[in-house]
């Protein structure tokens, strides 16, 4: 995905689950805090609520149906 799609798709304040490292099942609920994009390698990133810097879009699944336990954005998790 292009940053330019990730940003019609997904504006800034998106509920994300942000998967530091790719496979494995933790994560961390945040949300994006930025517009996403391209470095010059190529990787899209955006940045995140309680993340310094911008971490790849293939590492962040958005969220649509907010459950328990989501932090309200800004706050500290």
């Amino acid at each position: 995905m292009t940053a330019d799609e990730w940003n019609r798709l997904y504006p800034i304040g998106t509920p994300v689950k942000y998967y530091p490292v790719a496979g494995q099942a933790d994560h961390v609920k945040t949300y994006t805090r930025s517009e996403a994009w391209e470095l010059p390698n190529g990787i899209v990133v955006v940045m995140v609520e309680s993340r310094t810097g911008g971490v790849a879009i293939a590492h962040c699944v958005p969220v649509k149906d907010l459950t328990d336990g989501w932090p309200m954005p800004g706050g500290v998790f």
